[in-house]
């Protein structure tokens, strides 16, 4: 799970990027391309695969060019929606990580500080 957690993070860190929203989309569809099933919770497969269209991991020389042909084929509100479904597939996976443990050296502050 932590792998799904990982690649989502990364492609959710893309699409936060200062270039136009189809080259954000590019780099975090690039993230996700190595993805399989078996990393991901049962919840988020379908989004995945609608997300994916039938592309599978090939080489890394191929993974830009085939991820920047899928997003130059979608139209302005489909480039959205699959913005929107990666930050919501992030969401959910985010929900299965452990929580990170409390700092020991540092002190709590008091209430009322």
């Amino acid at each position: 799970m932590s792998l799904a957690w990982g690649r989502l993070r990364a492609a959710v860190t893309a699409l936060s990027g200062a270039e136009s929203q189809r080259e954000r989309l590019i780099n975090a569809y690039i993230s996700l391309i190595c993805l399989k099933h078996k990393d991901l919770p049962a919840e988020i497969r379908t989004d995945f695969d609608a997300l994916m269209n039938g592309v599978t991991f090939c080489s890394i020389r191929e993974t830009q060019q085939v991820a920047r042909d899928k997003v130059n084929q979608l139209d302005d509100a489909q480039v959205i929606s699959m913005i929107i479904l990666i930050i919501d597939m992030y969401d959910l996976t985010t929900r299965y990580q452990p929580l990170a443990p409390a700092d020991k050296g540092r002190p709590v502050a008091a209430s009322g500080q």
